[in-house]
């Protein structure tokens, strides 16, 4: 989930993933080439503004790699906003999974449940809803990321960073309340809109299903409650 990231950092991958013992977690193998300024420039790295002009190898450096490491490669970054970025980064510095709505739950069940709701696409910077608007869906993200804040601004300070496989718009729809912060897009994405009662058509169909849904949203909702109150 780091690897994005560190790509607008400005890290390469020069081999291909790996798992260095059984049951532990893959390891993917990336390189910075700092001297590179045009590479650094490309993804929005924050560490460009350091590097002086003079010392750029105008890609000798990853030309290096890419001769020595078949698998070495430029990764495609839509680059975010720095404080995005920052946001998402110290999102995971206790190091715990980001939890999802559907985990534990065969891919297959969800993708089918997903298509009976509508998708809709969103630009970077687009706002997906604001403070104290009344609608109750809920959301999920598919593709990109979505940022959580309270500021109105070009650059907000962001809460939290919200990735594929993540709900949005719960404690709306839990608590009966509007909206309690802004959504807004930090690079292209697209999420399905889940309807008020998506939790009552989902026990309809597989109550199993639905229990596990709802367990998932419990445990993601304290997650949430944590790194807020260490946010804090």
């Amino acid at each position: 989930s780091l690897v994005h990231l560190y790509h607008q950092l400005g890290y390469r991958q020069y081999a291909r993933p790996f798992r260095p013992g059984e049951g532990e977690a893959l390891r993917v193998p990336l390189a910075l080439t700092l001297r590179d300024l045009g590479h650094m420039t490309r993804v929005g790295s924050p560490f460009r503004q350091f590097l002086p002009l003079h010392d750029d190898d105008r890609g000798e450096t990853a030309r290096r790699l890419g001769a020595r490491y078949r698998d070495f490669s430029d990764p495609r970054v839509s680059p975010q906003q720095l404080r995005a970025l920052w946001a998402g980064l110290a999102q995971t510095e206790t190091g715990e999974a980001r939890r999802g709505l559907f985990d534990g739950i065969a891919r297959e069940q969800w993708i089918q449940l997903m298509t009976g709701f509508p998708k809709l696409t969103v630009t970077r910077g687009e706002r997906v809803y604001r403070i104290g608007e009344l609608d109750r869906d809920m959301g999920l993200v598919l593709r990109g990321r979505l940022g959580v804040t309270l500021g109105d601004g070009d650059d907000p300070h962001y809460l939290a960073i919200l990735g594929p496989g993540e709900p949005f718009g719960e404690l709306s729809r839990l608590a009966g309340t509007g909206r309690t912060a802004h959504l807004v897009a930090v690079e292209d994405a697209e999420f399905a809109v889940l309807p008020e009662d998506v939790l009552d058509r989902i026990d309809t169909v597989d109550v199993a299903f639905g229990r596990r849904v709802r367990d998932n949203l419990i445990r993601l909702l304290g997650q949430r409650l944590s790194d807020m109150n260490r946010l804090v």
